[in-house]
């Protein structure tokens, strides 16, 4: 991921807006030979400036370089040494305006300590060198954003940024740097910042505030003595009192923070005293640590009752972390206690932080209620996991989610105030003299009210526009209120690329700045045109044209709205644009006031012609809009009009190769097939397997396990020559499913108690039970090649031993030559006993990340004949976006899966759609057609990613690029998945490195 570092307060640029225009000609490195507006200076003799290709990525980037030590006459060694940005031989730098405040964005990396940025400011008899607000820099490894600005002084007409190393041999700590350090530079910006007039000079709004709301927050103290005291646990899924009782207390000492809890309520269920997974078994307290601000996502300290400890970033376990913090546990007959230590530096802190130092964090407890119920029974627990019933509760109540970071709870360090004071600061003056009567002697309000002061603020700044539209990232939360902070910088231009056969989306906060409810009309228009030569007058055109003429049609685009959704079956239900509703040229978007509504504009580029296609995304209001003129423009061209419209400009680049197909990397949703409408939109998903239920394969048994008569569900056979006739073959994945969990539905469902298990005649049921079901699949057009049974799905290893699942698959194996079975998880109990019998094995992403379960994947992956994939299980629609969605391709690809599987496409019950949240599922059916969800669409795009590294690799194949491509393929697999999960900006940024290395090895 790239960091940002940056010497401006947050906020302090919304007051301002930058210019277009990047003062520097060549930001990438790019220019061969080496632009002359990258030149060495200071001691130019003591090094070099080169311009370096990184391996893997082959990104070209500026590399200054220290050779040797200066040694002047005194003997000591010193070197300063340093690399301008801007101008060129004749020119000593880019032209500024004197009296100007300049923007720059560098990023940076590199060997060494430390570097410092300055500029270089020139004019008539005038050159002075200054820093810049950002400083001194310590050199990181990992590309780091930087950014910063200068002013420029009355003198000043021409300016170029400089970064060096510096430092002598007279202090230990200014020389740190040795030959062979260097510092790597990329991307460089640098634009005028020009100041906009405050909407707050004319008039001061009265806030209106919400003085009850209340945020959870403590005051950390030095010591035990000034510890903060918890009091309150709350629900996990209700915002109301815990069942069960937890206290606690958080202070720091020099060395960390400390977390001192009790539990009561019963005595704790505490097994586990080894690191890793088994911690679930037992009861558990879990501290949850914002780690944004350092890089990451979270941080999730898990300790179990007995001892054991778990360490991971929310996505997946961190294995080589438990040194870092500990743990100490209490046992009692009546609950327990734990005190937790964190040092500083596992949370991203040097040393004990300044007072008023914020952590975003939560602290939360899982009781075991019940093992294995039968029937849930929520007036005991609020959470069914592990086929166990568990009761979780939490310091801040995270509506749901443990994991639902915007509600955690604040701990500051010491103070409240200094926090209070700097964020106060930054408002404008007409909220600020408001938000300085902040009582501060309620914590909880006061942060409450900051918060919405803020957000005034924010809103009053945003509503000098009537409306405001903007491209935004796929991955933006859409929970509602929904006002992103993209609409602080609105996006005029958009440039998408896409494959021939790609379907991609780009995405569009539209805000309603009013007081009043209004409703938008949104098209794609490729300019105003005469629709026929007879036509007097010109209209707004539909699509996209490229120069030559050819034209991106209706067929190939649609636009969607997001449609508000609640995103919980429970009372105190959030809202979320989930489904997306497709625009017609009448439809519109009706956004609230101070909201945004969120549109989707999908383009399908199948049978379209390589090229670039351009036109703007038209946004006009239906009520408030104005109409300022309309004209009949000059000669034969036609008619226009002026009104309150607004347009983003769209450009559609179709790349000249296509993406293979079938896909290289399609879709298990866990789902069947009834009707044409949902067939023909799970193809356009690259669905892969259609599901056939083993409930409907009814009959009964002879004493010795023969079958005595056959009595399938009146629904199966149709069901299997629908799919048998419009599933197509998909190499060499099954595109039948025979699922959920087929020995379990025998067993319980169909044979029931007739025989004792393990006797001869109970096997040979099982075995002529499958007998009859590749019967059923092979005369209705379902060839033994073209389906997989699902053995079973998720097995509870204390329902079903390893010798009994073992045996199972040898059975199955005798009873069906060639049949083909599938194992979906369990790979943790029974992957020894089984693994050269399962053909196809779907394994749960919860292993991801874990050295010893990460080496079943490929080693299943390395046997002949052999498929696999892997999966997610959420039913939260509140589930991230990026690491949920867009990252589980990524996930799959990288355990070495042929296809990737979601639990589920659609809901198993079509007919509650739209009357309950989704529970797992990703499209809603209407009844006469499909509507997509936005978390549909991030795991496309996800897929989408996979299928190009795919197209690559196979196109490198035989080729001088092949050992170079396996290898990049192999990084950026690791440091998506693995390394960078939480970060989309590497997802996006790789798509553009495969799309040059396919062209290249393409010749296109």
């Amino acid at each position: 991921m790239k960091k940002m570092i940056s010497a401006l307060l947050f906020g302090c640029l919304s007051g301002m807006t930058l210019t277009a225009q990047n003062l520097i000609k060549d930001p990438d490195i790019n220019k061969k030979p080496l632009s002359s507006e990258f030149r060495i200076c200071e001691d130019t003799k003591i090094g070099t400036l080169t311009q370096f290709v990184e391996d893997y990525t082959w990104n070209h980037c500026l590399k200054l370089e220290l050779k040797k030590y200066s040694t002047p006459k005194n003997g000591r060694r010193s070197y300063a040494l340093g690399v301008l940005m801007g101008g060129d031989k004749k020119t000593p730098g880019f032209a500024v305006k004197p009296d100007c405040t300049y923007h720059f964005s560098v990023e940076v990396k590199g060997k060494g300590n430390k570097a410092m940025f300055n500029v270089r400011e020139y004019g008539k008899n005038y050159h002075k060198k200054k820093k810049a607000s950002l400083h001194v820099i310590k050199l990181q490894k990992d590309w780091t954003v930087y950014t910063g600005t200068f002013k420029t002084s009355p003198k000043a007409t021409h300016a170029a940024l400089e970064l060096q190393f510096w430092g002598n041999d007279s202090a230990a700590a200014n020389f740190t740097e040795k030959p062979g350090d260097y510092i790597l530079i990329d991307k460089i910006k640098i634009r005028e910042v020009k100041n906009k007039p405050s909407i707050l000079q004319k008039t001061v709004i009265k806030a209106k505030i919400d003085t009850t709301r209340e945020k959870s927050v403590i005051i950390a103290g030095k010591g035990v003595a000034n510890a903060a005291n918890i009091v309150d646990f709350k629900d996990l899924r209700e915002d109301k009192p815990a069942r069960y009782p937890a206290t606690g207390k958080v202070y720091y000492k020099e060395d960390g923070l400390y977390f001192d809890l009790a539990f009561s309520g019963g005595a704790p269920r505490a097994k586990c005293k080894q690191n890793g997974n088994g911690v679930w078994q037992d009861d558990v307290a879990e501290i949850f640590i914002d780690a944004r601000p350092w890089g990451g996502r979270f941080m999730q300290l898990v300790t179990a009752a007995g001892s054991g400890r778990w360490t991971g970033n929310g996505v997946r376990m961190l294995p080589d972390k438990y040194h870092t913090w500990s743990s100490r546990v209490t046992l009692r007959k009546d609950g327990w206690n734990v005190l937790v230590h964190v040092p500083f530096k596992t949370i991203g802190w040097k040393k004990a932080p300044a007072p008023g130092t914020l952590l975003r964090f939560n602290i939360c407890r899982e009781r075991h209620v019940a093992d294995h119920v039968t029937a849930i029974d929520y007036t005991r627990g609020n959470r069914l996991a592990g086929h166990a019933l568990k009761d979780n509760s939490c310091f801040a109540f995270p509506n749901g989610m443990f994991s639902d970071t915007a509600n955690w709870g604040y701990l500051f360090v010491e103070s409240l105030n200094p926090y209070l004071d700097k964020a106060i600061a930054k408002l404008s003056p007409g909220i600020r003299k408001q938000a300085e009567a902040i009582d501060r002697n309620a914590p909880g309000k006061a942060v409450s009210m900051l918060e919405q002061y803020i957000e005034l603020d924010r809103m009053e700044k945003l509503s000098k526009e009537k409306f405001i539209i903007t491209n935004i990232p796929l991955t933006t939360d859409p929970a509602i209120p929904f006002l992103p902070e993209e609409l602080n910088s609105p996006v005029t231009k958009l440039h998408i690329k896409a494959a021939i056969n790609e379907q991609t989306s780009a995405v569009f906060a539209l805000a309603n700045m009013t007081n009043q409810f209004e409703e938008y009309q949104v098209r794609l228009i490729r300019g105003w045109e005469r629709l026929k030569t007879w036509n007097e007058f010109t209209m707004p055109a539909p699509g996209l044209k490229q120069k030559n003429g050819i034209i991106l049609g209706k067929k190939n685009y649609t636009l969607r709205r997001g449609v508000a959704f609640r995103d919980s079956n429970q009372s105190n239900a959030g809202k979320r644009y989930d489904i997306l509703d497709e625009l017609t040229g009448v439809s519109s978007v009706p956004v609230p006031p101070k909201q945004a509504g969120l549109i989707y504009l999908q383009f399908d580029c199948h049978d379209l012609q390589p090229g670039i296609y351009t036109g703007k995304l038209l946004v006009t209001p239906l009520s408030s809009g104005r109409f300022i003129k309309s004209r009949h423009l000059p000669g034969r061209s036609g008619y226009d009009v002026k009104d309150d419209s607004k347009t983003v400009d769209i450009t559609l680049e179709v790349l000249p190769f296509a993406l293979r197909e079938p896909s290289t990397f399609p879709l298990n949703g866990f789902r069947t097939v009834y009707t044409d409408h949902q067939l023909e939109f799970m193809k356009k998903y690259d669905y892969v397997m259609y599901m056939i239920t083993p409930w409907h394969f009814n009959c009964t048994f002879n004493a010795d396990g023969s079958i005595k008569e056959r009595k399938p569900a009146e629904y199966l056979i149709p069901h299997i020559r629908y799919i048998a006739q419009n599933v197509k073959n998909t190499g060499k994945i099954p595109p039948v499913f025979a699922g959920y969990s087929c020995y379990d539905i025998w067993k319980r469902v169909h044979v029931k108690k007739q025989f004792q298990y393990d006797t001869p005649e109970y096997w040979k049921a099982w075995r002529t039970w499958l007998q009859y079901m590749d019967d059923v699949m092979q005369q209705n057009g379902v060839q033994r090649n073209r389906y997989t049974v699902e053995v079973f799905d998720e097995p509870n290893p204390k329902k079903f031993s390893r010798a009994e699942v073992k045996k199972v698959f040898e059975e199955a194996k005798k009873a069906v030559p060639g049949i083909h079975l599938t194992m979906t998880n369990g790979e943790r109990h029974y992957y020894d006993d089984i693994n050269h019998l399962v053909d196809n094995w779907i394994f749960g992403q919860h292993i991801f990340g874990e050295k010893q379960q990460m080496r079943k994947p490929a080693h299943f992956a390395s046997q002949k004949g052999k498929i696999s994939s892997m999966y997610a299980c959420g039913t939260s629609m509140r589930q991230d976006l990026q690491n949920y969605n867009r990252i589980l391709p990524w996930k799959a690809a990288y355990s070495g899966s042929d296809y990737v599987s979601l639990y589920q496409f659609f809901e198993q019950l079509p007919a509650l759609d739209f009357r309950r949240a989704p529970e797992g599922g990703v499209a809603y059916d209407t009844g006469y057609s499909m509507v997509p969800s936005i978390r549909l669409e991030l795991l496309r795009t996800g897929m989408n990613d996979i299928r190009y590294l795919k197209e690559l690799e196979l196109l490198a194949k035989g080729t001088p690029q092949e050992k170079e491509v396996a290898a990049f393929i192999r990084k950026t697999l690791h440091e998506i998945a693995v390394v960078y999960p939480h970060d989309p900006a590497r997802a996006v940024n790789f798509r553009e490195e495969v799309i040059k290395q396919i062209l290249k090895i393409t010749k296109k």
